[in-house]
């Protein structure tokens, strides 16, 4: 009796935090997801004013710059067909973008597309491109970088074991 006892309240516990812990997951991965495009939406628009103004070296570093700031790819595609920033194929959406002026989101398998058309330049319309990543490939580069760390949260030394290894003092 007593042994019956005891797996009916170890049964009630682990579905009880079963109950609890999968829609925690679910939440989790769309938050991840959400903050993942709002973080590319925010730095395709602060861009805009930059692409619409700015010369070809101030454009170039600026893009570059934040490029590589950003967790996501970022890409310029001007007018006279130069790209800058992350290099990316220029999608449907880009083209459309570059032909009708129009800004959009669209939904990629492995992440969402974030399209920003600038118009107002003198040689057409250029045309920013961010990639907001999907939950599951935003985790999997979080787990990598971390995996680049050693227990104390300093670079692993390269050849070391990935146990608590720490970089010589």
């Amino acid at each position: 009796m007593r042994r019956r006892l005891t797996l009916l309240v170890a049964a009630t516990m682990c579905l009880a935090l079963l109950v609890f812990v999968v829609p925690l997951a679910l939440l989790l991965r769309t938050v991840a997801q959400d903050r993942a495009v709002v973080a590319a939406s925010a730095g395709a628009q602060s861009l805009v004013p930059v692409v619409g103004t700015a010369d070809q070296d101030a454009l170039r570093f600026s893009v570059e710059h934040m490029a590589a700031e950003s967790r996501g790819p970022i890409t310029v595609f001007l007018p006279d067909g130069s790209v800058l920033g992350t290099l990316a194929p220029r999608t449907s959406a880009v083209q459309l973008a570059a032909r009708a002026g129009v800004s959009w989101t669209v939904e990629r398998p492995d992440g969402r597309e974030i399209v920003a058309a600038v118009m107002g330049r003198p040689d057409g319309t250029a045309v920013i491109r961010a990639f907001g990543l999907g939950a599951l490939r935003l985790m999997s580069q979080h787990f990598a970088q971390l995996r680049r760390l050693d227990w104390s949260g300093r670079p692993r030394w390269p050849g070391s074991s990935p146990s608590c290894a720490s970089a010589p003092s």
